[in-house]
């Protein structure tokens, strides 16, 4: 399919299947060079911030672009509309190669998704999983086996009264983390 000029492949991505222009069409194919960041809450979190070092660090040398976009603000209503409006935005955007992003839980957020699996843009989910099944690679830690290795410890250590601070999210790795501190517990005999 390659040599047919019907798939493109390029280092670290998905093949991305190639739309055929009309004949009489110039042959221009300007090859796209911009990844696209959805990342949350902000610039001044840590977390966040490392990734996208980590980021940075691989696709700088790809000779890649980066497209960073976060919230404006840390109202609830402006972020969730301001991630669709980055992801809708990327949809037919000639120049992107590809979107990594920071999934909030945003339901809103579900049909930019598909619209960016439709457009074959290739998709990868940082840190958490969406909040439903779609065809996109998730590059997370194991969040419930951490939290349960974390707990395992403590009880090692002789502590029985062991509490678990969480934010109020509504993404995976937060469900993931309470699941392990809650099957720990369970394991233990200790109620929760």
């Amino acid at each position: 399919l390659e040599k047919r000029g019907l798939v493109q492949r390029l280092p670290n991505h998905r093949p991305v299947i190639r739309v055929s222009k009309p004949s009489g069409a110039q042959n221009q194919t300007k090859t796209p060079d911009q990844i696209a960041i959805w990342i949350l809450p902000d610039f001044q979190d840590l977390g966040g911030m490392m990734i996208l070092q980590g980021i940075r660090s691989v696709f700088g040398r790809g000779g890649y672009r980066l497209l960073i976009a976060c919230p404006p603000s840390s109202d609830q209503s402006v972020i969730e509309k301001a991630e669709v409006e980055f992801l809708r935005g990327l949809v037919g955007n000639p120049d992107v190669a590809g979107a990594i992003v920071w999934d909030t839980g945003n339901p809103g957020c579900v049909a930019a998704y598909r619209d960016l699996v439709a457009a074959n843009v290739p998709l990868v989910f940082v840190d958490r999983e969406p909040p439903f099944e779609i065809d996109a690679d998730v590059v997370a830690c194991n969040n419930r086996g951490a939290a349960r290795k974390a707990v395992q410890h403590l009880l090692d250590l002789g502590h029985r009264r062991i509490s678990m601070v969480v934010a109020s999210e509504r993404a995976s790795s937060v469900r993931d983390r309470i699941e392990g501190y809650r099957l720990a517990l369970e394991q233990a005999e200790i109620s929760l």
